[in-house]
């Protein structure tokens, strides 16, 4: 497949002296499914507007390619091909989901007698068909994400950057937000790039980034990754989890590491039982002291975690502590 969009060596600083990016690389094929996966100040959101030409970067280039153009995203002819959903809806709370479409038609400088029947096909697609003439301000979290990605499709864009998408969703309306973005994308052949932290998110793409401290530092398929750590692991949650991560290491020599502010995992070693591993460490800890243990398949949380040494579910410059062994 060919590249439509193409980072190379891209530098950014909000401010001088404060790098977000830092000689990041990348390209999206066309039709392609990528996740940039990372935490909070990774920089991630930051490329992705980049990409989108909000900001320009201090270093490096970015270029779409339609019709064997080659477009930096400030160029008219590259704005009107991608779509962007920004982590806050986009929308006007006050207006009806049906005249939030008409309005973004407007403003695209699109025919009302191709906008005003997209709108209502769109509607019916992302299942606010019930709700089209009702005011946004009544709207779930959930239903204002699937109105804002009606906006963003509306004027039949071929990439769509996805910035957060599922942000405040809870797990029904996650669930439901991906099956229209699914259905979509088999529909119009969508390139989608999507920055998120939530690792069940990146499970989904085709292909994802791992970006910590400005930098990819990982780049695969979810299933080759998480392939990747090879062993089990054992989860060990409790209020003391710093503590607990210690005494596994020292008393049984594994390789331990704090996974959350209430998880450790360690590595099953080859060639070694899993569930006698577990029982050993369930007779090594008294009653009460772990609210929970389980054997499991590792994770892209656990991989995110082995590789970078920083937690999805922090900030970027908050790191995991050093795994012990």
């Amino acid at each position: 497949m060919s590249a439509l969009l193409e980072i190379r060596d891209l530098a950014f600083a909000w401010k001088k002296g404060h790098g977000v990016l830092r000689g990041l690389t990348l390209s999206v094929a066309r039709g392609e499914h990528l996740a940039l996966l990372g935490p909070n100040g990774s920089g991630k959101s930051t490329a992705l507007a980049l990409a989108a030409g909000l900001y320009r970067p201090d270093q490096g280039t970015i270029r779409w390619r339609f019709d064997d153009l080659a477009l930096p995203p400030e160029d008219r002819r590259a704005r009107a091909r991608f779509g962007v959903v920004f982590q806050h809806p986009s929308l006007d709370l006050q207006l009806s989901a049906r005249e939030n479409l008409l309005l973004a038609g407007q403003l695209a400088g699109l025919p009302r007698t191709f906008v005003a029947p997209r709108a209502t096909e769109l509607l019916a697609t992302v299942g606010l068909a019930a709700r089209a003439d009702d005011r946004v301000k009544t709207f779930s979290g959930g239903m204002r994400r699937r109105l804002d990605l009606a906006r963003a499709i509306l004027p039949e864009p071929e990439a769509l950057l996805l910035d957060e998408p599922t942000t405040g969703l809870d797990a029904e309306a996650f669930e439901r937000f991906w099956q229209h973005l699914g259905e979509l994308r088999t529909r119009a052949g969508l390139t989608l790039v999507v920055a998120t932290h939530r690792p069940e998110e990146a499970a989904r793409c085709d292909r994802l980034i791992m970006i910590d401290r400005g930098q990819a530092v990982h780049d695969g398929t979810p299933e080759e990754t998480t392939r990747a750590l090879g062993q089990d692991l054992i989860a060990l949650r409790a209020t003391d989890v710093d503590a607990v991560a210690g005494e596994v290491a020292g008393r049984f020599g594994l390789v331990t590491r704090v996974a959350s502010t209430h998880e450790a995992t360690c590595e099953v070693p080859l060639g070694e039982d899993g569930a006698r591993l577990l029982v050993k460490l369930v007779e090594h800890f008294p009653v009460g002291r772990l609210s929970a243990i389980e054997l499991r398949r590792p994770t892209l949380a656990d991989a995110f975690v082995k590789l970078t040494g920083t937690r999805l579910n922090g900030d970027s410059a908050t790191t995991a502590p050093a795994e012990a062994a």
